[in-house]
């Protein structure tokens, strides 16, 4: 089964090869925030018990953003999150 992301309209923003940063994370709401920063959020299975993000964008501006306690578009935030979750669920039914 192939990764599900969001559409890449909705999630990318055109930056240069040499500034793409890639982690992966198990923490939706940094996924979350990281989706509304433009980065590409793929969910995937770690574990029977575990769903993983990885991120592919801007990283280390997300992590700014959220020690800096930078403001984002709160309704933006919660769909992204939404999805985040609802991928949790999904692919923990999956065997």
């Amino acid at each position: 089964m192939g990764k599900k992301s969001l559409p890449p309209e909705e999630t990318e923003e055109i930056i240069p090869p040499e500034e793409i940063e890639e982690m992966d994370v198990e923490n939706a709401p940094i996924a979350a925030v990281a989706h509304v920063m433009k980065c590409k959020v793929i969910p995937f299975k770690k574990s029977n018990d575990l769903v993983g993000f990885h991120l592919r964008g801007r990283v280390s501006e997300v992590f700014d953003t959220i020690y800096q306690n930078r403001l984002l578009p709160i309704g933006d935030y919660l769909q992204a999150l939404n999805f985040c979750r609802s991928a949790i669920f999904t692919l923990k039914k999956i065997k």
